[in-house]
């Protein structure tokens, strides 16, 4: 299995294996689940600025019958998971493998990664996009520059 690929794997079963037991995390996540509903900007549900995109990543989600915590805990962990699976292959490329494999595992497991990405809260998705920028930057090129560009504007 690709570096890249463990972590959002290992989030995902995460995500899958609490699903039945996520909830929404006090004001903000209770505000992110009310915003899969009915998107309300001028009741401040959810705040901006970027949550527009990360509740329509939710509701992306939640069309596939997934209730609207888990939904949005599966955001945050597919986002969070490409952003240190993204870190790791860069570093690997210019460290090796040992580095790679040690970075991938370290920030994977990391208690407030690993809490954030089952969360219903934008935190993982706020970390993982610029994590996956930064990955993709790293590749080099023009096309990498756009694209990273673009996951950092998302992120923000």
């Amino acid at each position: 299995m690709p570096i890249w690929l463990l972590p959002p794997a290992l989030y995902l079963l995460n995500a899958a294996l609490v699903a039945r037991r996520t909830v929404a995390d006090g004001y903000d996540g209770v505000g992110f689940v009310l915003a899969l509903q009915r998107l309300d900007l001028e009741r401040f549900q959810p705040q901006p600025p970027g949550y527009p995109l990360f509740v329509a990543l939710g509701r992306l989600v939640q069309a596939l019958a997934v209730p609207p915590a888990v939904a949005l805990a599966v955001v945050g962990a597919l986002l969070l998971g490409a952003g240190v699976g993204a870190a790791a292959a860069a570093v690997r490329r210019g460290a090796g493998a040992a580095a790679g494999g040690l970075v991938a595992v370290l920030r994977e497991r990391a208690p407030l990664s690993y809490a954030l990405a089952g969360a219903t809260l934008s935190d993982a998705a706020g970390l993982g996009a610029p994590l996956l920028a930064a990955g993709v930057w790293a590749r080099r090129g023009a096309p990498s520059a756009g694209w990273g560009g673009v996951l950092l504007g998302a992120a923000i």
